[in-house]
């Protein structure tokens, strides 16, 4: 076990929001670093800590599955994409 401070709510609120908007463990692990000011293994040993708590398991994307997100992100992400003219936009109920 880890022999860090203790984090409170708010702290794991926004490693979980890291967590989500990262790419990978290893890009918080230097967030945390950064941030808490601890060492790459006490912060990675922190984060394991709290995935394995949260129940969180990390798995690996697949080469393929990543190159098909991106294009779709290309295609449709949020920004990426302009509505086609004469198309009802339903969002505005009209």
């Amino acid at each position: 076990m880890c022999n860090c401070r203790r984090t409170d709510e708010d702290e794991a609120r926004e490693l979980l929001a890291r967590l989500q908007q990262t790419g990978t463990v290893w890009e918080v692990v230097v967030a945390v670093v950064r941030v808490l000011n601890l060492s790459a293994s006490a912060a990675a040993e922190a984060i394991e800590t709290y995935l394995a708590l949260m129940g969180i398991v990390v798995v690996a994307v697949p080469p393929d599955t990543v190159r098909v997100a991106l294009d779709a992100y290309d295609r449709f992400g949020k920004g990426r994409h302009r509505r086609r003219a004469g198309r009802r936009d339903d969002r505005k109920g009209g």
